[in-house]
Parts: C-alpha cells; structure tokens; sequence
C-alpha cells in the first residue's frame, strides 16, 4: 500500500493510496471541498497510476468528494493457469449402484452391480495440460505475472500404455480398470469369492474365477474362461472360452462354453453345451449333455442325453434298472448354415458397435441416469460378445470340417446296460439301436450309413 498526498491551491489535500499489490488506487480530498480534476490526475501521476483511471469516478469525486476514500483505478488481475488433470474414462470411484428396476417396477437384486470392462486398445484416460494463464497489468503499468497451473501425469501400470506424448492411456489387454493409489491398472481376470447377493450377477469381458459357489438364481457371463472351485447349483454359466467346475453342476444349472467344459459330476436335470469337449470326471446323472465334437465321461451316464458329432466315450453307460438314457451322434450339411451365419455375424457386429461406444461415453461420466443405463447395457454388451463369439467359432470350424468330419462313434469302456439308445445322424443316413442285454467293452460305429460294431 502506498500512500501520498498532494495539495492544490486551495490548501485541499489529495491523499492517493495504491492497494491490492498495485491493482488498486483510492483517493480522498481533505477537507472534501472541490477540486479541479487535473489536480487529481495530478496526484495519481505523482503516485505512479497511470492506468485503469475510471474518469467518469475522477469528474464526479472532483466535484462532490465525500469525506471517505474513493476507488478512482483498477488494474487488470493475472490470470493464473489452470491446474493439470486427468479426466478417466471410466468411474474412478467406488459406486453404489441400486437394484435394477424393471419394467414393471420390480427391484432385481441380483443386477444391483455394474462390473467396468474395457478392451484391448481402448482409451481409458486422458490429460488435460495445465495451462500458464495471462499477465494482468498494475495501475502503475507494471506488468503482473500469473501463476502456472500445477502439472500432474498419469501414472501407468499392468497392462497400462501411455502415448508418446504421455497424455493418453490405453489398455493394452481386455479387463477392468482399476485406480490403485493413483496408478492405472488393467486386471484380466475378474475374481470372487461366493456368487451370490453380495457379489450379483457378472457379466465381464475377460475371464471369471470364482473362489467359492454359485448360488442358485445367479448369473455368470465371460467373453473368456469361467474358473469355478466350488458347485454350480440351479445357476447359468455362459463362457466365450472354456469353463472349469471343480465341484458339481446340479439342480438344473445351465453351462454353455465355446471351447471346452470340464466338471467333476453333474446330476438332477443339468445342461451342459461346449462347442468341443464336454468332460465329466465322474458321474453323469440325469443331465442334457451336448458337445460340437467330444463328450467323455469318467464313470456312470445314466439317464438324460448326451449327444455330440464325433464321438461320446462312457465308463459305465445306463443301469441295472434299465434307466432310459439316450446318446446321440449328430452331423448335419454346413453349407445352409454357414451362409447364415455369415449374415448374422455382419448384423450383431453391427448392432454391438453402437452399444460399446455408448457405454464408453457413460463410463466416463458417472451420473445416475448413466449408471442406472450402465445396468443394463452392460450385461448386454456381454451377451452380445458371447453370440457374437458363438457365430464365428462356429463358422470357422465349419468351414475347416466341412469335408473331414470323422466317422461318429460311441465307445463303452465297461458295462453296456439295457434302456440305452444310440442314435446316428449323418448327411448319409439315420439308424437307432437300442441295447437289450447288458454288454461289455462296446464300440460302435456309424460307416457309410450303417452301424458297425
């Protein structure tokens, strides 16, 4: 602050004080009698303010000065820099996310949660540079310097690319975007515990291991593989890759792969469909089994169906009590389904883009309206992937077998009981036999249209 005073001929003291680091000049008159207003510009000049002069304030404090000080100039402030900042394209912080509300107003609790996934080459984050701001200008003419903005920079980790100029990022696998203590993360494999209402459904582009059970009720859905060390019980499992049961699948669970299902027994009413090998380390009971090649079974099948093109291989095929049990060995022409296939694909690929780049958008904008649509989109992305996954395998392995299918076959390593049926199905011909009397250490064969043993 500075303060000075210049007198006129009228003995009228003119009082300038400069404030505010230069930005500020106030005067007052003593006494407040009238003043030429070049005595004021007088005085300001004397004081070193030469800019920022309000003359319409100077005219009318010349004429009626009131006893207090008067702001006759301002300077023009710095504009100091913005600070640098990472805007992440996906929901940084922990959301609570509400129950799914149907339609009908129905609360679904088991689609209360929104698992984040990102692709391989999607941006996940982006850096806003800090800028330097603008000088201001004091009353004196002096120029003032801003303050820069504070730089930041995004810290990368797995599976994390940043550009060459460090202000993207993307991710160089498909997972789930992780902040941890400030540094970007991409996990692969998305796992749990217990599927159940803590957890809700999953629907993950990725690969899902599950620690525990999936409770009846329960949805689980990966683009990858699905790891399960505990039973899948009256629940659905949906993979784009393989899937693994270390316990049972039972009370109706449903399990669909695109490679490969392994579980340890199976057993009141369960569905299992792999697109190459259905594989029971023990029993098999009363169960839908449906395999694109392979189905082997480590000990009893009895009772359901299990049907494949290539090959079924049982220890122990029906029971004592005649239990019906049916096996089907099916091979069908390609060429109609392939050109379906070909315009389904082009279609859902089409549909799925639209969903992706709209779920990329409200990823990074966490509002409620956008994670309640997250809710839903999500698990169709997921379900989309899977068709989408399902259509292309297909159509590749039909393409390469459609000449080089072998010769199905059903092969009983030990005891052959009566109430089992053998189907055979092939573009040469269809034969069914039924087995009347037990029988050990059977293969049969379907050749040239007839069943050979």
């Amino acid at each position: 602050m500075v303060c000075m005073d210049a007198k006129n001929a009228t003995e009228a003291n003119i009082r300038v004080k400069v404030a505010q680091k230069g930005l500020e000049a106030w005067v007052r008159i003593v006494p407040a009698i009238p003043v030429a207003p070049d005595d004021i510009r007088s005085a300001l000049a004397q004081n070193g303010v030469v800019e920022g002069i309000d003359d319409e304030v100077l005219v009318t404090l010349s004429e009626f000065p009131p006893e207090e000080e008067v702001l006759v100039a301002r300077g023009q402030p710095p504009v100091n820099g913005e600070n640098a900042r990472i805007d992440y394209l996906f929901q940084a912080e922990n959301v609570h996310f509400s129950p799914l509300i149907d339609q009908n107003d129905r609360a679904d609790f088991r689609e209360g949660n929104v698992i984040q996934n990102v692709v391989e080459g999607q941006l996940i984050a982006r850096k806003v540079p800090a800028t330097p701001g603008f000088p201001g200008r004091a009353v004196n003419g002096e120029t003032i310097p801003p303050v820069s903005g504070r730089d930041v920079h995004i810290k990368a980790g797995k599976n994390v690319e940043l550009s060459y100029d460090k202000l993207e990022a993307t991710s160089t696998i498909t997972g789930i975007p992780k902040l941890n203590r400030g540094k970007l993360e991409i996990q692969p494999v998305f796992m749990v515990g217990e599927v159940d209402f803590s957890v809700g459904n999953i629907n993950f582009q990725g690969a899902v291991s599950i620690r525990g059970n999936v409770n009846p009720g329960f949805v689980v859905k990966a683009t990858e593989d699905i790891m399960v060390s505990g039973n899948v019980e009256q629940a659905t499992l949906e993979a784009g890759g393989s899937i693994r049961v270390n316990g049972g699948v039972r009370s109706g669970a449903k399990l669909h792969a695109l490679q490969d299902i392994a579980v340890r027994f199976c057993d009141s009413d369960a569905f299992i469909e792999a697109g190459h090998e259905v594989k029971v380390l023990g029993d098999a009971l009363h169960s839908t089994l449906k395999s694109g090649h392979v189905i082997n079974i480590g000990n009893h099948l009895i009772g359901g169906t299990a049907r494949a093109t290539e090959l079924v291989q049982v220890v122990i095929a029906g029971s004592p009590a005649e239990t019906p049990t049916r096996i089907e060995l099916v091979q069908e022409s390609a060429q109609a389904r392939i050109d379906q296939l070909r315009e389904d694909i082009a279609q859902l690929d089409a549909e799925l883009s639209k969903v992706s780049t709209l779920i990329q958008m409200l990823m990074g904008k966490p509002q409620d309206d956008n994670t309640k649509n997250l809710q839903k989109l999500v698990p169709t992305k997921v379900t989309m992937n899977l068709k989408l996954l399902q259509y292309q395998t297909e159509l590749k392995e039909l393409i390469e077998s459609q000449d080089t299918h072998e010769a199905p076959r059903f092969v009983v390593k030990g005891e052959l009981f009566p109430g089992v049926v053998i189907q055979f199905a092939t573009p040469e011909g269809q034969r069914t036999q039924r087995i009347m009397d037990k029988q050990y250490g059977k293969t049969l064969r379907f050749v040239n249209g007839e069943i050979e043993s």
